[in-house]
């Protein structure tokens, strides 16, 4: 089996899923190999090849902690919260202090808009790791959900303090800074963003929303423009761009920008070109 383990670690699938298959056949009771199994077949965005080998690994061996997290990861990703929530607090009873399993688990509340639980499991993974950035970043997210936003923008900045590349915490403190109304800076954090993800359509569009609270219109369109050159089915970004082109007097582009939002599912979208634009 560790030949197999090995072989997949150094990215030959076939060898590695043959080994493991036949240790299998050797010792069906071998939950390892199963737990394995499910990593590769997750790697590979197989979820649901994932999830069996993680099931049967933990028929096998029950108390073994990172098995139950592993298929939370799949439930999660497979938008199955209420059982992703079910492995992650199973997880944690055979591991109260592991920081990632806590960070999972808030984001999980969050999916399921239980806010002060994922507040709790974000403040929770911190404690157990002062080191884990992603865990301020959500923690800064959730803050910002709920509308505390110097809380917000304070883990935001700890998430960065500890990933100077961390372009999504910058992203998401720019975003913070704009809803208290603070456009200049987050007009900086924007810009950091996109230094360190050049093609970070949404930091685009974000940046956009700040000029447009700036009234730089024209700096909005550029940036509006990239946006929806990197994401072309980015509805936001075509409604930022519709107010944008209305504010520069392009009433037919701005027409043609709200229609396509509203087809690309945003209601506002939607709603402002038949309240503005139908009958012109």
């Amino acid at each position: 089996m560790n030949r197999g383990v090995s072989y997949l670690e150094l990215d030959q699938k076939d060898k590695g899923m043959s080994d493991l298959v036949e240790s299998i056949l050797q010792n069906p009771k071998l939950d390892k190999a199963y737990f394995s199994m499910g990593k590769q077949f997750a790697k590979e965005n197989n979820f649901e090849k994932a999830r069996e080998n993680y099931t049967k690994a933990i028929t096998l061996n029950g108390k073994e902690y990172l098995y139950y997290y592993k298929r939370a990861t799949v439930y999660f990703l497979q938008e199955k919260y209420a059982k992703a929530e079910a492995d992650l607090k199973k997880t944690l009873k055979l591991k109260s202090n592991y920081a990632n399993a806590w960070n999972d688990l808030g984001s999980t509340y969050l999916k399921l808009n239980k806010m002060n639980d994922a507040i709790a499991s974000y403040l929770k993974a911190v404690k157990f790791n002062k080191e884990l950035a992603e865990a301020y970043n959500n923690l800064g997210s959730a803050y910002r959900k709920n509308k505390k936003y110097d809380l917000a923008i304070e883990n935001y900045s700890k998430a960065i303090q500890l990933k100077k590349d961390y372009y999504s915490a910058y992203n998401n403190r720019g975003l913070a800074k704009i809803l208290i109304s603070n456009y200049a800076e987050a007009v900086t954090d924007f810009n950091k963003a996109i230094v360190l993800k050049k093609d970070y359509a949404f930091a685009y569009n974000n940046r956009a929303s700040a000029y447009i609270k700036l009234e730089e219109w024209k700096k909005a369109l550029l940036d509006a423009d990239k946006a929806i050159k990197l994401k072309i089915d980015y509805a936001y970004a075509y409604y930022n761009r519709a107010i944008i082109k209305e504010m520069l007097q392009d009433t037919e582009g701005a027409c043609s920008d709200w229609k396509k939002a509203g087809e690309l599912g945003l209601e506002a979208g939607e709603k402002y070109y038949l309240s503005n634009c139908k009958t012109k």
